[in-house]
C-alpha cells in the first residue's frame, strides 16, 4: 500500500488478490472528499496492479480537475 499526494489529493493503492491474480483498488481523499476506485483488469503481480491503480487514481484526479474547469 502506497500514499501518492497528486495535485491537493491523496492516492492510496492497494491490491486484492483474488484466485492468484490481483486487482488493483484504489482511494482518493481529498479536502472535501473521498472516492473508491475499482478496476476489473487483473495483474500476475501485486507491484504491477499497485503501481497500475496509482495511473488509474492520476487519471481519476486529472478528469474531475478538468471537468470542474470547463
Amino acid at each position: 500500500m502506497k500514499h501518492v499526494s497528486y495535485l491537493d489529493y491523496v492516492i492510496t493503492d492497494t491490491a486484492n488478490n483474488q484466485k492468484g491474480m490481483w486487482r488493483p483498488h484504489v482511494i482518493i481523499t481529498w479536502y472535501a472528499g473521498k472516492f473508491d476506485l475499482h478496476d476489473d483488469v487483473t495483474f500476475t503481480t501485486e507491484t504491477e496492479a499497485e503501481e497500475h491503480a496509482i495511473e488509474l487514481g492520476k487519471n481519476w484526479v486529472n478528469n474531475r480537475l478538468q471537468s470542474m474547469q470547463g
